[in-house]
């Protein structure tokens, strides 16, 4: 019976390996493949819109009725700008934005529609009424790539390639990618309504709406996609607007020309013009560094961290447990020693790891200054931590490692002790608070008022906590409060 079954397994293990011999000697040379030295050809026309100087933007002018030009996602691997986009995520904000310019027939196969010829793609008869849209101009869109037998009548548009394959036409009316506007001369309906929403609909073409009538164009020095930076020299009170899609997760930090990154201040950034991002600015010579830094993901990445710590200690308790062991009475001196210097040792290297972790998030959400209040707050939170302490941990350890059967009652006087000096800290706080208000020049903001408040509230749970790490120290288990 035994070798009845062994012999059909072999059986079934060589049936599966001739099956998979089978089908790879059936597909051997069937999948397609490009050449790769196709990637290697670049278009005359990209060549041309590479050689163009500046940050500017590209679509295409599609007639239906011929082969695609340029589909959405070719453009990045040139390192050229499409406003089209291709993703499987796309804002609805920017989604909205397009649909102001032309219905958006393309979401389906994750992508924002080209310009389109006929009268079923855009909101207007005429193509050409939709080139004429400010919309385009503030979109930073300078060139349209068209099929050569489609003319452009709009205003501003001239023709600046053909080689029979294509044409391209330049927007001469197209805005820089980040520009300034006096304060003076800002509109109202520049920014989001008042209930939050942005009425699109006013941005159709022909809508002059969204015209800039006086603007200064501004240099972005440095651009890595995350993070760019802008020098600006500014007489007044300003708007620095950004021709990029506004989310949530932009920061703005703006310091004097030359300064480093210890001299910024943290600023707003704002939803303008329907979908860009704007800045407001007072006079002077400032350095603006925008960058995308969504708290979402720096708390996502440290949570993640604690979730692999967690698994970590799991998996080093029950190593230490199996393999270690813990102290008992009837440990030996030497075991005990080593227990409770190693644990210990061990332990907090991996919990000032998680410190580490905990101070890269920090200091990538907070600003210098931020960053400077909360370590004031740590600073004064330590004062009061030493005073509700006030030598009873090394008291209740003395104590109860001498007298073990009365180790709850000194647990419990000590613990009772160190809430009443929490209490009792209390106005001792406020009164240094009050008189380092009043006399200091640089005060304690709100944030770090809070923060103060928050790090005292967590003297009475600390109580707690120091009096029990106490007992386990006096009955020579180090390890567990560890």
């Amino acid at each position: 019976c035994w070798a009845s079954r062994g012999q059909s397994s072999r059986w079934q293990i060589l049936a599966v390996i001739i099956t998979g011999v089978d089908l790879l000697i059936a597909s051997y040379g069937f999948n397609p493949a490009s050449d790769p030295l196709l990637l290697e050809f670049t278009p005359p026309a990209i060549q041309f819109l590479q050689g163009q100087e500046g940050d500017f933007r590209y679509t295409t002018l599609q007639d239906p009725n011929q082969p695609v030009i340029l589909n959405a996602n070719m453009g990045m691997s040139y390192g050229l700008d499409d406003i089209r986009g291709y993703d499987s995520i796309i804002p609805k904000q920017y989604v909205d934005t397009m649909r102001a310019l032309f219905p958006q027939n393309q979401l389906d196969f994750n992508r924002v529609a080209p310009v389109f010829t006929d009268k079923a793609n855009n909101h207007t008869d005429d193509y050409n009424d939709t080139l004429d849209s400010p919309l385009l101009d503030l979109l930073n869109v300078r060139y349209i790539i068209t099929h050569p037998s489609v003319a452009i009548t709009a205003d501003d548009w001239k023709q600046v390639f053909g080689n029979g394959a294509v044409a391209i036409w330049e927007n001469l009316d197209v805005m820089p990618r980040a520009f300034t506007v006096k304060a003076d001369d800002w509109e109202d309906y520049w920014l989001p309504e008042s209930n939050g929403t942005i009425n699109y609909a006013a941005f159709q073409t022909p809508s002059t709406a969204l015209e800039v009538p006086n603007y200064e164009s501004a240099t972005i020095t440095r651009d890595t996609g995350r993070e760019k930076f802008i020098d600006l020299t500014l007489t007044e009170d300003t708007w620095l607007v950004v021709s990029e899609t506004y989310m949530p997760g932009w920061r703005a930090f703006v310091r004097p020309q030359g300064a480093g990154e210890d001299a910024e201040t943290a600023h707003s950034v704002e939803l303008v013009m329907a979908n860009l991002q704007g800045v407001q600015l007072p006079a002077g010579d400032w350095t603006v560094r925008l960058v995308y830094s969504p708290a979402s993901i720096q708390v996502g990445l440290f949570g993640s961290v604690i979730s692999v710590a967690f698994i970590v200690f799991l998996m080093g308790t029950w190593f230490w447990r199996s393999y270690v062991g813990i102290n008992t009475e009837d440990s030996s001196g030497v075991a005990k020693v080593a227990r409770n210097s190693l644990a210990p040792i061990i332990l907090n290297l991996f919990n000032r790891g998680i410190d580490f972790v905990f101070a890269i998030v920090m200091y990538r959400l907070l600003i210098p200054m931020d960053i400077g209040i909360y370590n004031v707050a740590v600073v004064v939170f330590v004062w009061f931590d030493i005073f509700t302490n006030f030598g009873l941990d090394l008291f209740l350890i003395r104590e109860a490692s001498q007298q073990k059967d009365r180790a709850g009652h000194y647990f419990y006087n000590t613990t009772l002790f160190r809430v009443i000096l929490s209490i009792i800290g209390i106005p001792l706080l406020i009164g240094f608070l009050f008189i380092f208000q009043s006399s200091s020049t640089e005060v304690i903001t709100s944030d770090g008022l809070i923060a103060i408040g928050l790090l005292y509230i967590g003297l009475f749970p600390a109580s707690l906590s120091k009096g029990m790490t106490s007992l386990f120290y006096a009955n020579e288990q180090a390890e567990k409060p560890a």
